[in-house]
């Protein structure tokens, strides 16, 4: 099972949350995240269309995954104790990667056809939370469950999917 896409990354990220009230109850945020993908070697089939990906012809080619850039807004409001709601947009889009390989008579922009990606998702969901009461003795265990859904509104190379999450998060 692999855990990764094959390459190395590398990110810069700005996470802003800026509180409405002095208290918590009124949270808005803005994020941005700009990632590096590292180049590496990965022997590849050399289709020879983007329209027909099979081949037996194989070869180790030198591949330069495209940058990729995250924008994400939203707001996070308390409404009872420690349940809260939230809703964010999250604009994602992904560079064309590149490939290179030794033989000339190859047109290797072929194996990067689509890779290229654009998506804009909005989410919204609750979560619930005891962190602040084990802080403060009063409940044993630290943890955060949350239920959300998410919907892709638009996209280019990308599923356009609805989802909907359940999580439970314990913290040790």
């Amino acid at each position: 099972v692999p855990f990764g896409k094959g390459y190395l990354s590398t990110f810069l990220e700005s996470l802003n949350d800026i509180y409405v009230f002095e208290n918590d109850r009124l949270i808005l945020f803005a994020n941005a995240k700009y990632t590096y993908n590292w180049s590496t070697r990965q022997t590849m089939r050399l289709a020879p269309t983007a329209d027909m990906p099979l081949t037996r012809e194989k070869e180790e080619v030198e591949w330069s995954p495209g940058a990729a850039w995250t924008l994400t807004g939203g707001a996070e409001s308390r409404v009872l104790w420690d349940l809260r709601l939230f809703s964010n947009y999250i604009w994602y889009t992904k560079n064309r990667d590149r490939m290179s390989g030794s033989r000339s008579d190859y047109d290797y922009s072929i194996l990067s056809t689509g890779t290229d990606v654009s998506s804009r998702t909005a989410e919204f969901g609750a979560f619930y939370t005891t962190t602040d009461l084990y802080l403060r003795n009063k409940f044993p265990v630290p943890f955060k469950i949350a239920g959300s859904y998410s919907q892709t509104l638009t996209g280019q190379n990308t599923e356009i999917i609805d989802m909907a999450y359940l999580e439970l998060q314990l913290y040790f």
